[in-house]
């Protein structure tokens, strides 16, 4: 399958406008260097844009399926925009759903609770824990309009909302992705599964691997570009 020379995290202008909580993270391109000679082509896989051999397309098509089943962002962020809008002249606003001293976390302190809380939400989901979806993403944009009132009034507000939001969608990929390297180390696979395709066939698992783990990397590479930009914006 490919290999890997190193990873771009380089972000691709899309509208977030009027998108809901399905809504796709900004693509990230992943250098990489497939056989010599091979017959290529791209594909995206999560978030991901990879060149790899045409022979290898079926199978990361089915990753992809994979992993955008799994691709559950707690809040869009149309709802993120219009919740802020709601408190934006509220000077009696707090963040009374807050555990106790959430209200003055720092601001490396409210990202991480952004990062739990959609890793919380992945959790709930699985269990169909419909109340606590709905509580975990409530928190969620409480935490996030904090975050905004932590940066200085002449900040474009807005902007610093989307890039919240594209670090909670890089956030599940990245659980996602977790998510398939989990099932691998699974002794038996449930049929159907991205991983029962290829029972019987251990190096293209291998190679399988090996793509989530350049994936990966390239994600966590987008995870601290977003918190730089994000930190811009800091007071």
């Amino acid at each position: 399958m490919l290999t890997t020379s190193h990873t771009d995290a380089t972000e691709h202008a899309n509208d977030d406008s009027g998108s809901d909580a399905t809504e796709h993270a900004a693509t990230i391109a992943v250098l990489t260097t497939p056989a010599f000679d091979a017959a290529t082509d791209d594909i995206t896989v999560g978030p991901c844009r990879l060149r790899c051999m045409k022979n290898e397309l079926w199978i990361l098509f089915k990753m992809n399926e994979e992993i955008e089943r799994r691709f559950r962002v707690p809040v869009s962020l149309k709802q993120l925009l219009q919740k802020y809008e709601h408190t934006r002249f509220d000077a009696d606003w707090s963040p009374t759903r807050f555990d106790a001293g959430g209200a003055s976390k720092s601001w490396s302190a409210t990202v991480e609770s952004i990062s739990r809380c959609t890793a919380a939400f992945q959790k709930a989901t699985d269990a169909t824990e419909h109340i606590q979806c709905q509580t975990i993403a409530t928190k969620i944009c409480d935490y996030a309009i904090a975050l905004v009132r932590k940066t200085p009034v002449y900040c474009s507000h807005e902007d610093v909302l989307k890039l919240v939001h594209q670090f909670m969608q890089n956030r599940t990929y990245n659980l996602a992705f977790i998510h398939l390297l989990n099932q691998a180390c699974l002794s038996e696979y449930e049929d159907g599964t991205f991983w029962n395709l290829l029972l019987w066939n251990s190096s293209q698992k291998e190679a399988c691997l090996r793509t989530i783990e350049v994936c990966m990397d390239a994600i966590r590479n987008h995870e601290r570009h977003l918190q730089r930009r994000m930190e811009a914006y800091k007071l």
